[in-house]
């Protein structure tokens, strides 16, 4: 299943995005996505968003999308930007008493995997993998000869 959606870029915004990518987890219990899971989900598309925000021209008056595809036992989210940033996204070293900056550290630790849009998007993905549930088997019923 695929989902996609146009956020203004307002910080205001960031909340509106995790509560749509909450409510896709939540429609779909059949993907077996665990909850502590989801909630990370949710995290770190806010921390993605918030990045798109504070260092792209989505925060100058643009706009961020945000895809999602879930799967049986993963979930994939793209979080695009309107670009004009000043720097490349990087994973940089942090100091304990350090306030900003731990969005990507947070996506790294916690992602499967991630990386950064290409082929003219700007932004970044990330996948989280799960063990999910067998899905569940149909059998034919059997013809009124076998019966």
């Amino acid at each position: 299943m695929r989902y996609s959606q146009t956020f203004p870029g307002r910080a205001d915004q960031v909340r509106e995005a995790r509560r749509w990518l909450d409510g896709i987890v939540s429609a779909h219990p059949e993907a077996g996505m665990p909850d502590d899971l989801a909630a990370t989900a949710v995290l770190l598309l806010s921390e993605a968003a918030t990045n798109a925000l504070r260092y792209t021209d989505s925060g100058r008056g643009g706009k961020f999308t945000v895809r999602a595809r879930l799967r049986h036992g993963a979930l994939t989210v793209a979080c695009e930007d309107d670009g004009g940033a000043a720097t490349v996204p990087i994973v940089r070293p942090l100091t304990p008493d350090e306030v900003r900056g731990r969005g990507l550290a947070l996506i790294d630790a916690f992602a499967e995997t991630w990386g950064l849009l290409v082929a003219e998007r700007n932004g970044v993905f990330y996948t989280l993998t799960w063990k999910a549930p067998p899905l569940a088997r149909v059998l034919p019923l059997p013809s009124p000869t076998e019966r």
